[in-house]
């Protein structure tokens, strides 16, 4: 089957994933916590928990979950707890997307199909978002289009990394956001396929000079 063309709409183009209270929404909420955290790997003592927990859970719990009155808190956060907040930390971190605003502001956000895309150096599709809707259902909505001819049966995927990084800088990266070691077939060759994007670029120009005896 080839898709080169095809515009492929998951559930006719995804809207991102609402993190709603589990009362108001019990579906969305259940396939928000659904995704993957790597809570195992985000342990108290390492860089993400530490800075999740300084820069948001901390913050949040402090500022203004704390504070709440105590009949709205039960009506409408009876679950928050700093775990539950770690929680969402991980997720966002591990399956949200990047999307960047024509004013350059940056927006993260989760989509309850597209996370289900596996990963792939040499990504086999492209993603994009609608950002020009003035229709606030469309706005974020997300497309993915093959970029080459995808057979019947085949895998679909996309890239959680950088493209024109080396691959020690993706693989480090997927390393430390994603929790697994990339063994795609660009990141099996020593050549990157042929590219040597990551070799080290000689900075001298030796001159040679023959010897006339």
């Amino acid at each position: 089957m080839r898709l080169a063309s095809l515009l492929w709409k998951l559930s006719r183009a995804e809207r991102p994933q609402a993190s709603r209270h589990r009362k108001t929404n019990p579906e969305s909420w259940t396939k928000l916590l659904e995704m993957q955290s790597h809570m195992e790997s985000r342990t108290p003592g390492t860089e993400a928990y530490d800075e999740a927990n300084e820069f948001v859970v901390e913050y949040l719990m402090k500022n203004f979950i704390n504070s709440l009155d105590a009949n709205l808190k039960s009506k409408f956060l009876p679950e928050i707890s700093s775990e539950l907040l770690h929680r969402m930390c991980g997720i966002i971190d591990t399956n949200a997307l990047e999307i960047r605003l024509p004013d350059g502001a940056e927006l993260f956000a989760l989509y309850a199909k597209t996370y289900l895309v596996e990963h792939s150096c040499l990504p086999n599709t492209k993603h994009t978002f609608n950002l020009t809707s003035k229709d606030s259902n469309e706005l974020y909505t997300i497309y993915m289009k093959a970029v080459v001819p995808i057979q019947k049966y085949g895998h679909i995927n996309t890239m959680y990394s950088h493209a024109l990084w080396g691959t020690p800088a993706r693989r480090q990266h997927l390393k430390d956001t994603k929790y697994f070691s990339c063994k795609c077939i660009r990141c099996s060759d020593p050549t990157e396929l042929g590219t040597y994007l990551s070799a080290a670029k000689c900075l001298v120009i030796w001159e040679t000079t023959r010897l006339h005896i």
